[in-house]
């Protein structure tokens, strides 16, 4: 268990808000290109519920001046912009099986970021941790090849969360 600070969450949880929103205009870019359409539907739901969860990370971000150096509107690491740009670039027939690595992914990182968590001060963020569990519950299990690139950008990049503690 990490006790983590203020200026912790406000880095965290920004970085979070960002990369979900992020991730939100990456899918639902996808979803109205034309260039996948089976994939479409997939990209649209999972692009609103990025959405929605960037929305909920940022309400956990501490407003307060003299933290406005900590609160992170950008990816929290250079390898997470990396991964944002591998993602760009991937050609329209890996979109779907990215999306679910990249589910899959942050759920994982999400969870362990949940982990280390205390249930005293960080019950926010733990209900916001869990309400992103279920969301993504309903997700089909995709696969399917992707470009190594891509996979080893994404793995250099977590974890997704920018949890450092």
């Amino acid at each position: 268990m990490t006790f983590f600070s203020t200026a912790d969450g406000a880095r965290i949880f920004g970085g979070m808000a960002w990369l979900s929103s992020q991730l939100a205009q990456h899918f639902l870019g996808w979803a109205s290109d034309g260039l996948d359409t089976s994939a479409a539907p997939e990209m649209r739901s999972m692009g609103r519920r990025f959405e929605q969860q960037a929305g909920w990370w940022k309400a956990l971000v501490p407003e307060s001046v003299l933290l406005q150096d900590q609160v992170l509107d950008g990816p929290v690491s250079a390898e997470v912009a990396a991964f944002l740009t591998a993602l760009k670039a991937l050609p329209p027939g890996q979109r779907l099986a990215a999306c679910g690595l990249v589910v899959d992914t942050w759920q994982e990182d999400v969870a362990g970021l949940a982990e280390a968590m205390t249930t005293v001060g960080d019950e926010p963020a733990l209900r916001v941790a869990g309400l992103v569990g279920v969301d993504f519950e309903d997700f089909p299990a995709v696969s399917g090849a992707l470009e190594e690139v891509f996979v080893s950008t994404l793995q250099s990049a977590r974890p997704l969360t920018g949890q450092t503690i």
